[in-house]
């Protein structure tokens, strides 16, 4: 894909008149001719050379774009990137950003909103996920790994969901870390002008519901009694019972600080700032938790990084809590989301209001908080018999 072209003027036969200057792009032995904005006369210009004789302003404005010419034909043969005629020009006098293409705007976007703290590490691994994956499909239907971002349309956003799902991700994934990744990179364009409607528009997710475990009062006593010889079994049903106690992710709960473990006159608790929200929130420590921040003072992570928990990777807990919860006799599948929902269960199931669990999980919006509040049945039989309890004559 060859760009050439020519500077040229426009003339008759008068030579007292100034003409305008045109510039020529050929592209696959098509022609499109536009005006550069500046005009001299003819005896002012060099036509052999397509530039003017005296004329500086003239001259750096064919020099510029020159170069935005020589930038793009660069990017096509680095990337195979493939323009149409009117998109070239367009570039080249700069109507459309030659660096506007969606995985770059996508990748930017990210660090942007990382850098200042509007997205967590774990949130910005998805988008990355998201990212390879646009890449992937858009290098399999246009061959290039990226296009302008303007020529995205819903057209795309749906074949790029067949995609996903022939690539056999469930569906909530597609939605979630895929969808509404990209979506909120479209409506950061849109705010900055870079496109004038968002493909999402009228594109709409569906979600499929979803079993939350969680532990009951009764299993989760099995697990604090269980008599653990393995350290690292002991190490991580600690970390596990921790965020079961204050309802912490699994990366919250390593990178937790003993900066961030503070005291007032009534009680100990996290002080933590939601990246999601920005807001600041308190975690009362139960005597649960106390116990397992003490036992583990002497820990190397505690010593050398001042951290709370002992360090351990993802892959190894939840491959090590499986065996504890065979240990425990547990016919469940234990994994670290589990305490997560064990906690916003108990919490809910104790009458804790769903604003405040959603304030202490660190959720946007409340409706993700609701996947909880699902009673348990000893629970819903006291509420009833509590509820009538307390209203006589309804019993008589």
């Amino acid at each position: 894909m060859k760009i050439t072209y020519k500077f040229y003027q426009r003339t008759d036969s008068d030579n007292t008149k100034s003409y305008p200057i045109y510039l020529q792009i050929t592209l696959n032995r098509k022609t499109t001719k536009r005006a550069i904005g500046y005009s001299c006369k003819e005896s002012d210009w060099k036509s052999e050379i397509g530039m003017a004789k005296y004329n500086h302003a003239i001259n750096t404005k064919i020099n510029s774009l020159t170069q935005n010419i020589t930038d793009l034909q660069y990017k096509i043969e680095k990337d195979g990137a493939n323009y149409t005629l009117a998109e070239v020009a367009d570039i080249v006098f700069g109507v459309v950003s030659l660096t506007v293409t969606i995985c770059d705007f996508f990748k930017s976007y990210k660090e942007s909103a990382l850098e200042v703290k509007r997205i967590s590490k774990d949130t910005a691994k998805h988008y990355d996920t998201c990212r390879a994956a646009l890449e992937e499909f858009i290098f399999n239907k246009y061959g290039p790994k990226d296009i302008n971002i303007k020529k995205i349309d819903y057209a795309f956003i749906e074949e790029f969901d067949r995609f996903l799902h022939k690539k056999g991700i469930g569906l909530n994934t597609i939605n979630g870390n895929y969808h509404k990744k990209l979506k909120t990179v479209f409506l950061y364009a849109e705010k900055q002008e870079l496109i004038t409607s968002n493909p999402y528009t009228k594109f709409k997710m569906k979600f499929t519901p979803t079993h939350r475990d969680f532990l009951t009062i009764e299993e989760l006593e099995k697990l604090k009694s269980l008599n653990l010889e393995n350290h690292s079994f002991e190490k991580v049903r600690d970390i596990f019972l921790f965020s079961c106690f204050t309802g912490l992710r699994f990366s919250d709960a390593l990178d937790l600080s003993m900066d961030q473990i503070r005291s007032n006159e009534n009680t100990s608790f996290i002080y933590r700032e939601q990246i999601k929200t920005g807001e600041s929130i308190n975690i009362p420590l139960v005597p649960e938790t106390m116990q397992i921040i003490e036992k583990y003072f002497d820990n190397e992570n505690r010593v050398v990084k001042n951290k709370v928990l002992p360090h351990i990777s993802n892959q190894n807990f939840n491959l090590y809590l499986k065996s504890i919860a065979g240990l425990v006799g547990l016919n469940k599948k234990l994994t670290h989301h589990v305490a997560r929902h064990t906690f916003a269960t108990f919490l809910l199931n104790k009458s804790v209001s769903l604003e405040v669990v959603s304030s202490l999980l660190g959720h946007t919006n409340i409706r993700t908080t609701q996947v909880y509040a699902k009673m348990q049945n000893n629970t819903v039989e006291e509420q009833v018999l509590k509820a009538f309890a307390n209203n006589p004559k309804l019993t008589k």
